[in-house]
């Protein structure tokens, strides 16, 4: 009887790269090579508040937040991160947004959602068949322009993950980038947000709502989402973020933005 040997699953991939950077090329390389050479992990939640997402040393939390957010009433529950935003994770981001790397935001988002499912396992409202899966909205123009809804495509690797349904419950006018308006300017530009009427026919009641974003810079974008989502009579709304700004950095301009070789 003659053995056939058959290649395993790795070889099978090994081989296809090969195929695809010698016949295709690259313009952008498979996510999961990119992470595991980058020898990257999501955060411990120890390393960041479970409020406000900011980076904290041990024992800075309490279960009234950090020094950033103790005293405020922050309309999300709790943040979920993977990490801050500096490289090579806000390299990975910027590459989403202006290079158009879906696979990128799918395999992340699908990451955030593992980071959410452990984080709220066995808390209250935290059975996978009560999630509901929320984007934060951008303007059709800005999508016509870019050439990806980043905030969708991140959201659906997380509804991906969690078993979850994916709602655009929010639009949002056409304005300028958050990250490009002073701090005093955020919050005015957050209320440019609204529920679609879809939104009031959903039974809800009982849901927790994970609120996605690629990043939480001043929180006022989010803040106004989670308002808007709470007045559908939602169980709680959690913030899942890829990466936070911390105060002290911001959101990092330096550093190189990703090519790929």
């Amino acid at each position: 009887m003659t053995r056939v040997l058959v290649p395993s699953p790795q070889k099978i991939g090994r081989w296809l790269e090969t195929v695809e950077r010698t016949w295709l090329g690259w313009s952008l390389p498979p996510a999961r090579r990119v992470i595991a050479d980058a020898r990257w992990q999501p955060d411990d939640p120890q390393r960041y508040c479970g409020l406000c997402g900011v980076s904290v040393g041990r024992d800075e939390v309490t279960p009234r937040g950090c020094a950033s957010c103790r005293g405020t009433s922050p309309a999300t529950d709790r943040l979920i991160r993977l990490g801050p935003y500096g490289d090579p994770l806000g390299e990975w981001v910027k590459a989403i947004k202006y290079r158009q790397w879906d696979q990128m935001g799918r395999e992340l988002g699908r990451r955030l959602g593992k980071s959410i499912s452990a984080a709220l396992a066995g808390t209250a409202g935290g059975g996978g068949d009560a999630y509901v899966v929320v984007p934060m909205p951008m303007p059709w123009q800005r999508r016509l322009y870019r050439g990806i809804d980043h905030a969708r495509v991140i959201a659906g690797g997380v509804a991906a993950e969690l078993g979850a349904p994916l709602l655009a419950l929010l639009a949002r006018a056409n304005g300028p980038p958050q990250v490009s308006l002073r701090a005093t300017q955020r919050s005015r530009n957050a209320g440019r947000m609204r529920r679609k009427r879809l939104a009031h026919l959903l039974p809800l009641d009982g849901h927790t709502v994970i609120l996605v974003d690629d990043v939480r810079t001043s929180g006022a974008s989010l803040e106004a989402a989670a308002k808007l989502i709470r007045r559908l009579g939602v169980a709680r709304v959690v913030a899942g973020v890829l990466a936070v700004a911390d105060p002290v950095l911001g959101p990092r301009s330096a550093g190189r933005v990703f090519r790929a070789s």
